[in-house]
């Protein structure tokens, strides 16, 4: 295998986040009526969020429309746009160390999320990375037909890339979700980082190819396939 590209993940993967994403859930369902547990915001995290709020919704048994639906999706992103106007985030340990090794090393990376663009731009804007290249590839969850754990925002980076073998691709993230979009998407090697919503052992249980719990040890790992000996 060589790793001709790299996809990585946004929130608690590359970008910090303090548990805003399941207190933002958490309170947009309390907002409507329901109360969801902790573990049970943990389970959809990294899921495009209406496809996540579909889940909560059958797992509860309510009989909530469409229209309900997209109602509590729009204010999740209230939430989630109001949160990020007030607290402060940044790029996780690691994180611009390892990206400017790519840089360096020409091998092409790109970022996807379960959240929408108009969040993702927050997010972007609030790290400074819109000025950046760290920002050139980024592909959000209402940009495909379907977000993770299908294939398509992987797949569609790749055809930016150029790339057309998904074997030389490295995808990282932080919940079961991105490992199941990785092996989807027929990714050569998986990776999870302990930075965000699971922690080792429960990543574990998913058997992703390596678990590290700094992106700078991405390094090594990238350098030790035989084709990427730099």
């Amino acid at each position: 295998m060589k790793v001709k590209a790299v996809v990585f993940d946004i929130a608690g993967t590359t970008v910090s986040d303090e548990g805003y994403v399941k207190d933002a859930f958490i309170r947009t369902f309390q907002k409507n009526g329901l109360t969801i547990s902790d573990e049970e915001a943990d389970s959809v995290m990294g899921y495009k969020k209406l496809q996540a709020i579909q889940i909560l919704v059958s797992q509860n048994h309510l009989d909530w429309d469409s229209n309900k639906i997209i109602q509590v999706n729009d204010d999740f992103a209230i939430e989630m746009k109001n949160i990020y106007s007030e607290v402060s985030i940044y790029p996780l340990p690691g994180v611009l160390e390892t990206f400017e090794w790519l840089v360096r090393n020409n091998i092409p990376f790109g970022l996807n999320t379960g959240f929408t663009r108009e969040i993702t731009n927050v997010v972007l804007n609030k790290v400074g990375w819109n000025a950046l290249r760290f920002a050139s590839a980024v592909v959000c969850s209402d940009e495909v037909a379907e977000g993770r754990p299908s294939p398509f925002m992987i797949q569609k980076l790749l055809t930016q890339f150029g790339i057309t073998d998904p074997n030389e691709c490295l995808k990282v993230g932080d919940t079961e979700v991105d490992i199941l979009e990785g092996r989807n998407a027929g990714c050569g090697c998986v990776v999870s980082v302990t930075t965000g919503s699971y922690p080792r052992a429960l990543l574990q249980n998913y058997e992703p190819d390596f678990i590290i719990d700094q992106m700078d040890e991405l390094i090594p790992i990238i350098s030790s396939y035989p084709s990427n000996n730099v």
